[in-house]
């Protein structure tokens, strides 16, 4: 099989190298799975720049999720079989033609969905039915701001939110973000011409909700325009740059809770590391996997492809990602390799 490895950290070009290394042989309840495309996210960005605490050292192989046909099972798995068309999350791994995955990371896919397709389904729409769906509760015709709207946990938000008949505010800033976020009815917000707390302000209006992927003083101020009654959920630190001191001012501009606060004003602040979810609460991963597949068979989610790229062209599709120019998914599809 053929997989590839971050080799060092640095940029595109420098840090990845694709390897022909043995198939693995699954163990008790794990599923191997012959990939036929995987999702690229942000946190691959970080940990290629040896910034993502979770990532092993380098070398490793990165990647969250993967989408294809289950190759081998161990002989006490009983709900796949060898054929079975399945998307799967993949604990680092997923840059590979073959991967290995816990079953109850494990999830059949309809066949009328692609492979690209269905890895928006994994870490991204999951990560956005969690925070929305178990920790927000959002609740019918809630005021909600999305960050980075246009990305891929941010398209999925808004679809989820969108079932909830929210009134939704999208932060993006390229024409094209912002052009999407109006065909998809949220109004967006250009956070390069506009600050996002601001523009609430003059509106005299307050989100029930604000999930933000961003982090630092984004976060601070999320929080300073919230609603009684309100939930914050963050899920990313987009806003972070590389550097011992920047990293310490990125912690500082969170700003600093009490739980008196909280109580006060009834509101919530909580996060989302499904890694974590997947680490000690696997059935409850197992169960937002259902659920976001099913809301898609009942056709009310769909998947937002924003480019298919050759397992070669890794560097290029994690420098798309970089640009900030990306709608939706990013995929890496495997078959030409």
């Amino acid at each position: 099989m053929k997989a590839i490895f971050i080799e060092r950290y640095g940029t595109p070009e420098k840090a990845f190298q694709i390897k022909e290394i043995p198939s693995p042989t699954p163990q008790s309840h794990q599923v191997l799975i012959e990939v036929k495309a995987f999702g690229i996210n942000y946190a691959d960005i970080m940990a290629r720049q040896g910034m993502y605490r979770d990532a092993p050292k380098a070398p490793f192989v990165p990647g969250y999720e993967v989408a294809g046909i289950v190759k081998a099972t161990c002989g006490n798995v009983t709900r796949f079989k060898q054929g079975d068309k399945v998307l799967a999350f993949t604990r680092f791994g997923g840059y590979a033609t073959e991967a290995l995955t816990d079953e109850r990371a494990v999830v059949k896919i309809p066949e009328k969905l692609s492979f690209e397709e269905a890895t928006h389904f994994a870490t991204q729409f999951c990560t956005a039915y969690y925070s929305a769906y178990t920790l927000a509760n959002v609740q019918p015709e809630e005021t909600v701001l999305v960050h980075a709207a246009a990305g891929g946990v941010g398209t999925a938000l808004c679809q989820l939110l969108k079932l909830k008949n929210c009134k939704i505010y999208g932060t993006a800033s390229s024409p094209a973000k912002l052009d999407f976020l109006k065909s998809q009815n949220v109004v967006p917000i250009n956070y390069r011409k506009e600050d996002f707390k601001q523009f609430f302000e003059n509106k005299n209006i307050n989100p029930d909700v604000i999930f933000d992927s961003i982090g630092g003083a984004t976060y601070k101020k999320g929080r300073q325009i919230l609603a009684a009654g309100g939930r914050i959920i963050a899920y990313g630190g987009a806003g972070r740059s590389k550097g011992l001191l920047k990293t310490i001012k990125f912690a500082l501009d969170f700003g600093f809770i009490h739980p008196v606060e909280l109580l006060m004003k009834s509101q919530s602040a909580l996060g989302v590391n499904m890694l974590r979810i997947a680490d000690h609460k696997p059935e409850v991963l197992q169960s937002v996997m259902q659920n976001v597949i099913a809301l898609y068979n009942e056709e009310k989610i769909h998947p937002v492809i924003d480019r298919v790229f050759n397992f070669s062209e890794i560097a290029n599709a994690h420098k798309h990602i970089e640009s900030r120019k990306s709608i939706g998914k990013v995929v890496v599809q495997t078959d030409k390799n």
